[in-house]
């Protein structure tokens, strides 16, 4: 469907800087004091231009594109309404902020009553999107339709330097197929997702639906969120390139964040066979756990080539039990796996070997802890399979293994412990008996808290370790 957007009803006097929102409004125009507030987000987003910051006091407001004075119908991709458009855009040096006013910071409360997406972005850059809630949201919490399926990025379709910050997305539900996400970044440039709480995103068939999910990312920057309740913490998909001679881009870096998803923390896929391969990906100092499928999973063998770099250091890695996986790769090249902590699952690593080009190439994997039960398994669904069921001989791989290792001898200064306990139960930190600690190199710890004075998750909730955990030695 083509997506047009045009606003329907402008206000006589548009006020540059503040434009003030309440429920007890009275004005016919946004105001840039409280007490020339209107009563319509919509209203102030539809006036909205560079520079411009929207102050919305307490309140639950409950808005709908498809019936609003202010702007025409917003769609999202499936013909779906949104509760509330974005019509302008910022720019770099100027952007437009949409936040909570002073004092109502987390109190101003958009409800889609289970019927519309909460917010669309539609394609926008440069918006600022701070200390709000979006709560009962269809399909998608706060999201923005850019251009997907396209291997080199279009600047003209691409949402760009969007920022959402200090919000809650809450209760995300809607049908198996599309792509139910608490955050939808499609199509996606140089956004800052960072100290939000997104909790309880649900479909039809739960397996997919996504707290963070994009379509096409470049450049994101994901950090210290609590992302809660989901199929995949976090889910990179349909991936662009840099050009026609297949440049990967740099596609994010995710840290510092509290993963609770059930089946993996954080996903790279496809979105069919020949689809475009993954970019350069950082994920590092992230607590992921309550996983039953993958911590990480990296499923890019179908891609059209094998994918760019990919670094994996100082997680925390708590399965949930047996059947859980903490590193699953196919087709990545490039591939670090430095300083983690692996704990309560059935495979620690676990490289997929679908053809003899689409290859995982693993450059470093050291100075990580694993519990006591380690197994690593190589050229997975292969018949050079080979199964690891302990740490010595996993040290033993040479570079000439079946499954193109780049290096030999991986983790000789990792280690294996029977572990009775995790971390202390005032948060992420560990005893000077536990094996992670100062085991680096620089003497600093393995596993997310790394110095000492890392946080993990948002300002709404610290994740809570194991009770009564620490590592314990032989």
């Amino acid at each position: 469907m083509l997506l047009s957007f045009f606003i329907t009803q402008l206000s006589s006097v548009i006020y540059a800087g503040d434009l003030w929102v309440s429920k007890t409004g009275t004005q016919d125009t946004c105001g840039p004091t409280e007490d020339l507030a209107c009563t319509s987000i919509q209203q102030a987003l539809s006036v909205a231009g560079p520079g411009d910051t929207i102050l919305i006091t307490a309140g639950t407001y409950t808005e709908d594109s498809s019936t609003s004075p202010h702007v025409n119908k917003c769609y999202w991709i499936d013909s779906s309404y949104a509760s509330l458009c974005a019509v302008g855009s910022g720019t770099a040096l100027a952007p437009i902020t949409l936040t909570a006013a002073p004092g109502s910071e987390r109190r101003v409360i958009v409800d889609s009553q289970n019927d519309r997406i909460g917010l669309h972005l539609l394609k926008a850059d440069y918006i600022h999107v701070k200390n709000m809630v979006f709560v009962n949201n269809f399909i998608i919490g706060i999201g923005s339709w850019g251009q997907v399926q396209n291997e080199i990025a279009n600047q003209d379709t691409l949402g760009i330097g969007i920022r959402i910050e200090n919000n809650k997305i809450l209760d995300t539900n809607g049908p198996y197929g599309l792509n139910v996400s608490g955050l939808g970044m499609w199509g996606s440039k140089d956004w800052v997702v960072k100290n939000n709480y997104i909790q309880n995103v649900h479909s039809e068939q739960s397996r997919e639906a996504s707290c963070i999910q994009a379509y096409g990312v470049i450049n994101a920057l994901i950090e210290n969120n609590d992302l809660i309740d989901c199929a995949s913490g976090i889910f990179w998909k349909d991936h662009f390139i840099e050009n026609i001679s297949r440049d990967p881009v740099i596609e994010s870096e995710i840290r510092y964040n509290n993963i609770n998803a059930y089946s993996s923390g954080v996903q790279i896929g496809i979105r069919g066979s020949g689809s475009v391969e993954a970019g350069h990906n950082y994920i590092h100092h992230n607590y992921i756990h309550g996983f039953s499928g993958s911590g990480i999973y990296g499923n890019m063998a179908a891609a059209h080539s094998i994918s760019a770099s990919l670094t994996i250091e100082h997680n925390l890695f708590n399965g949930d039990g047996r059947s859980a996986k903490a590193i699953t790769l196919d087709a990545f090249d490039s591939v670090a796996i430095k300083g983690n902590l692996f704990l309560d699952v059935g495979i620690d690593i676990e490289i997929i070997k679908y053809s003899d080009t689409k290859i995982v190439i693993v450059k470093k994997s050291d100075y990580n802890v694993f519990d006591n039960s380690f197994k690593a398994v190589t050229a997975r669904y292969s018949t050079s399979e080979k199964t690891y069921d302990s740490l010595a001989l996993w040290n033993r791989i040479v570079s000439s293994d079946s499954v193109n290792f780049g290096i030999s001898n991986p983790d000789s200064n990792s280690v294996s412990n029977p572990i009775t306990n995790i971390v202390e139960t005032n948060g992420l930190t560990y005893k000077q008996t536990s094996p992670a600690y100062r085991m680096m190199p620089d003497n600093s710890n393995a596993g997310p808290i790394q110095f000492g004075n890392e946080v993990i998750g948002s300002s709404f909730v610290r994740p809570k370790a194991p009770s009564n955990v620490i590592f314990t030695s032989n």
